[in-house]
């Protein structure tokens, strides 16, 4: 699917663009439904999400710098094009800093998953390889990409955007309390937990609201 084209085309309105689930049914009209899609985006830009020239982020931070810079028309289709993934990649983004609290796993840098810059981190692996920390990094990175989070190869947002994973195994690669193997996969474990005990909730939420 070609984002342009989203941007571009002029759709006209349909029951969809205005249903509740949608933006235009959520913000009324396309300026404020805009000003959304701006503000997160803005957001998730600021966020550490890797570099513009990465195969996960070609796509999308192209068109989301075109669409911050006023140079593609906004309409229902495109905004919804660009708040699907970008909502998507925001939302993992927090969930990877509250699983580690959930976990009890010391924040690496004690800085949040959109504080974290995961390729400074991964360069002093690469500079120090025989270092512990990158030794559990290496080690720990394996398992999220298998475990914990959404597999991001699954998800509409795009080709294998990992920043998440990769913050979680930094994590894991920086807490002092885990000193080797079997501290590491307890560790991932109860990561595991966190995210089934989140993925329950959201089940029961949506149960109650089906009752309503």
């Amino acid at each position: 699917m070609n984002p342009e084209a989203n941007l571009s085309c002029d759709p006209s309105t349909t029951d969809d663009q205005y249903g509740s689930d949608s933006l235009l049914g959520r913000f009324g009209n396309i300026t404020a439904a805009a000003d959304h899609v701006e503000t997160l985006s803005r957001t998730y830009l600021l966020s550490h999400p890797g570099r513009d020239n990465v195969a996960p982020n070609t796509a999308l931070h192209g068109i989301l710098r075109k669409f911050l810079d006023g140079k593609v028309k906004r309409n229902a289709a495109g905004l919804m094009y660009i708040y699907d993934r970008v909502k998507f990649r925001t939302d993992l983004t927090l969930l990877a800093t509250q699983l580690l609290e959930a976990a009890r796993v010391a924040l690496p840098e004690e800085a949040a998953c959109a504080e974290f810059n995961v390729e400074d981190f991964e360069g002093k692996c690469r500079t120090d390889p025989d270092h512990i920390n990158a030794k559990k990094y290496h080690f720990a990175r394996g398992k999220i990409f298998r475990t914990v989070l959404p597999d991001p190869d699954m998800q509409t947002q795009g080709f294998r955007w990992n920043k998440p994973h990769r913050y979680i195994a930094a994590a894991l690669a920086s807490d002092d309390a885990i000193k080797n193997t079997s501290d590491l996969e307890e560790a991932i474990h109860r990561l595991e937990q966190a995210y089934t005990e989140v993925l329950n909730g959201v089940k029961k939420e949506l149960d109650q609201n089906e009752e309503i």
